[in-house]
């Protein structure tokens, strides 16, 4: 009696579980970038993907060639997009795909190809609600060595824009923020120079409403003036080409056409 309560519970489980990863979804209005990728750089090699839309419409993707490519996609309001992994050609190992709502943010990164059933949903986006103001547009944002300022064009009434930052790949809700009242900038200081910052502006529409953000991701304050004496060994620098070196932040190279041996790579 107790071998078989323990079968069952363990089947319920099962099924429990194979129903998650089924229903694997999140709630993503306007804009998506589908982003795909190959571990050896040569494209999926005959492998594709279809994007199925509740509307009735499928498009196929693939990545020709290359390590990486990106498609954009919209979720409309009341629509729901199906990602299925199609696979078909070689090297499935290196195959794997990223969807990512309009701030940046993460939805779904696949495992490889080689663990994905061929012609199944792995991800659903749906759009359900629609914020009452649209996201910030046209962000921009312009550096010097410890300062930043920010710009963006409001699409209509907000209470006020919330502004977030911190140094690239920080978790949003974990960073630096401000709070803008009836203006469209801002200026923040205490940077750090040659240091890549992350910028999130979202348009807060009421106390319990708010839009996507718009993100600014990557971007590096401004070099600082060095003091002398100042070493630099390379040490920590991965090697470049002739053409394309691997070079710290803030360092440079510069080229003639009198010969055609370069070395500038470390």
């Amino acid at each position: 009696m107790k071998r078989h309560f323990l079968t069952r519970i363990l089947a319920t489980s099962m099924v429990l579980l194979l129903g998650n990863l089924a229903l694997a979804q999140s709630e993503s209005c306007g804009n998506i970038t589908l982003e795909l990728y190959d571990s050896y750089g040569d494209g999926w090699n005959g492998n594709d993907m279809d994007v199925i839309s509740s509307s009735g419409t499928t498009t196929t993707y693939t990545l020709s060639s290359g390590s990486s490519g990106s498609y954009a996609l919209t979720v409309t309001y009341g629509d729901t997009l199906e990602f299925a992994w199609q696979g078909g050609g070689s090297y499935t190992s290196e195959c794997t795909y990223k969807i990512k709502d309009a701030s940046g943010n993460v939805l779904y990164s696949s495992p490889t190809g080689s663990f994905m059933t061929a012609g199944a949903t792995q991800y659903y986006v749906y759009c359900n609600t629609i914020a009452s103001c649209p996201m910030p547009t046209a962000l921009s944002v312009i550096t010097t060595p410890l300062d930043a300022g920010i710009s963006w064009t409001s699409g209509g009434s907000v209470l006020y824009h919330l502004v977030e930052y911190d140094t690239a790949g920080f978790t949003p809700g974990t960073g630096d923020t401000a709070w803008v009242y009836n203006d469209d900038s801002i200026f923040v200081s205490g940077l750090s120079p040659a240091t890549q910052y992350d910028f999130r502006v979202t348009a807060i529409c009421s106390s319990s409403d708010s839009s996507q953000a718009a993100v600014a991701l990557g971007v590096y304050t401004q070099c600082a003036a060095l003091s002398t004496p100042w070493f630099e060994d390379f040490e920590g620098t991965t090697t470049g080409s002739t053409f394309n070196p691997s070079l710290p932040q803030c360092w440079d190279f510069y080229t003639n056409t009198t010969s055609s041996n370069y070395y500038p790579y470390v």
